[in-house]
């Protein structure tokens, strides 16, 4: 059987996603800093291979220690799924960089999460579907702009980028 470990998983995305993995056969190893017992309760009662190991996977130690004691219980990971982090519910796209910023005020460490790492993330972030210009002839624009100031900064970036066109 292959095995699945799910970071973020006692609720919303990360529930949903270890859900969905253990449907699909996968043994889920679930870790959160809140306590699984409900969701890893829930997963076997629908016949699934579940166990939880709640910890805070930014504290020195705690990422080894889990990794460790996957490989001695059921071998090597065949599905990382990454989803433990702060919540800020906006959507990605209308997302400040002081909004970033401010949600670094709520961590109670940051080993790797810096000004700089968050500047370099909003320098070189891309978003697919956001003014993606196809190669190609004809020329194929993608935009996902679906508000009024969205549809706006189309039309501004599509006369900067195509002149007189």
């Amino acid at each position: 059987m292959k095995t699945a470990v799910v970071t973020g998983a006692a609720q919303g995305v990360g529930r949903a996603v270890a859900r969905t993995l253990a449907q699909s056969g996968y043994r889920v190893v679930l870790t959160d800093l809140q306590v699984l017992d409900d969701v890893v309760d829930s997963l076997r009662s629908e016949g699934a291979q579940a166990v939880g190991r709640s910890g805070d996977i930014r504290a020195d130690g705690f990422a080894d220690a889990l990794a460790d004691w996957v490989h001695e219980q059921f071998g090597a990971v065949d599905v990382l799924v990454n989803n433990a982090g702060i919540s800020l519910i906006a959507p990605a796209l209308e997302t400040t960089a002081a909004q970033c910023m401010a949600a670094r005020l709520f961590m109670p460490t940051e080993p790797r999460l810096n000004e700089a790492a968050i500047r370099e993330g909003l320098r070189t972030v891309c978003w697919p579907g956001r003014f993606e210009i196809v190669p190609g002839e004809p020329v194929v624009v993608i935009d996902g702009a679906h508000n009024p100031d969205g549809a706006r900064t189309l039309r501004t970036a599509l006369d900067d980028y195509f002149p007189g066109r």
